[in-house]
């Protein structure tokens, strides 16, 4: 896939509305395609598009429809929303800074990563993972203040990859 050849087929708006707009139409008629129309589909929650065959994300294509080249590694959606392809909302991330603004997973009973209860004393602890060791931030008397520092933390470790909302 080349730029050019991204151009041809579709059309990329890169300050749409999330609630009222998308950011890829179609330009040409083809199969299942009407020239106008949003582009693609939501798997997983990423937006992805069939060209000529083969499945894109669509922060990807986003990419290369405005730098003319492919990202080195992956595209990291900054407020964490895997649909908004924004070009605001995009940025180039290696896979340990896309790994760095994740959502809670669905065990997570605190809504914070790197949160958890402490049921030997009844406390919150905090921790924060950095370049392969684990990192105890302490025992809190409240969520709120664990929270408050695994926020602190990912400001200190991850700069811009930083979490945009660090209670869920």
């Amino acid at each position: 896939m080349t730029q050019e050849r991204l151009k041809e087929v579709l059309t990329y708006h890169p300050a749409y509305e999330p609630i009222t707009a998308y950011p890829f139409t179609w330009r040409q008629q083809r199969p299942g395609c009407v020239p106008g129309r949003i582009a693609g589909t939501i798997a997983n929650g990423y937006r992805q598009i069939e060209i000529d065959y083969k499945l894109f994300r669509a922060s990807r294509l986003a990419w290369l429809y405005m730098t003319g080249e492919w990202p080195e590694n992956l595209v990291d959606h900054i407020n964490g929303k895997r649909d908004d392809d924004r070009w605001c909302n995009l940025r180039a991330a290696t896979y340990q800074e896309n790994a760095r603004n994740k959502q809670p997973g669905k065990r997570n009973t605190t809504g914070v990563v790197g949160v958890h209860p402490v049921k030997r004393n009844g406390q919150w602890g905090a921790e924060i993972g950095v370049d392969g060791r684990n990192v105890k931030l302490g025992c809190f008397e409240c969520v709120e203040d664990a929270a408050a520092a695994r926020c602190q933390a990912e400001k200190h470790y991850f700069g811009e990859f930083a979490r945009m909302v660090s209670n869920g």
